[in-house]
């Protein structure tokens, strides 16, 4: 078992995954058009160690690095949305390490969501509020904790409301624990 060999692979896919993830939000936000980044390096080509890295491996790091240059690049808490979460999680679901690189996207960011009201739930300490990223069943949810001071607005309202909330990820997975800041019912 050669712990820096493993380590470097870890890194690599890491790298990947987020430059995977970078050019689906890029993709879907429409930045690229028709003048998406292209490379044409060959892997029977390579004279070094580096250039010997799959295709994949340096066209994700190529990607990687001129998403973190593209000043219009949005940071990832702002550029995910919770469906977009909930559609990458659900695809991941199987490829736990891939899943785990996904949620730490997340986890520690501040995010706003929009999604629909499952329930509010009055606790000793906070008001609990259970959210779905979509209007029909959803295996994802997100609970997001309020203080008390919360409490008016969030008695008025109702299942199924579609609903805007902002908070800091505290934990991402199937379910999304989150501080929450501000929430009100959108339309």
């Amino acid at each position: 078992m050669n712990t820096p060999n493993r380590a470097r692979r870890n890194l690599v896919f890491g790298v990947l995954l987020v430059a995977i993830t970078a050019a689906l939000i890029v993709g879907r936000s429409g930045l690229w058009g028709e003048d998406a980044p292209k490379v044409s390096a060959s892997a029977e080509q390579a004279t070094t160690e580096e250039e010997a890295l799959p295709l994949a491996v340096r066209e994700a790091d190529a990607e990687a690095a001129a998403a973190q240059s593209e000043a219009t690049m949005p940071p990832p808490d702002a550029a995910l949305s919770f469906a977009d979460y909930d559609e990458q999680y659900e695809a991941l679901r199987e490829n736990f390490r891939a899943r785990d690189s996904l949620t730490a996207l997340v986890a520690g960011h501040r995010v706003v969501w929009d999604g629909y009201l499952r329930n509010v739930s009055k606790q000793t300490n906070a008001f609990y509020v259970s959210v779905r990223p979509q209007p029909e069943h959803s295996r994802t949810s997100a609970l997001v904790t309020f203080d008390h001071a919360f409490e008016e607005q969030l008695y008025t309202l109702r299942p199924d409301d579609p609903i805007r909330f902002e908070g800091v990820v505290k934990r991402a997975g199937l379910s999304v624990s989150i501080d929450g800041a501000s929430i009100e019912r959108i339309e």
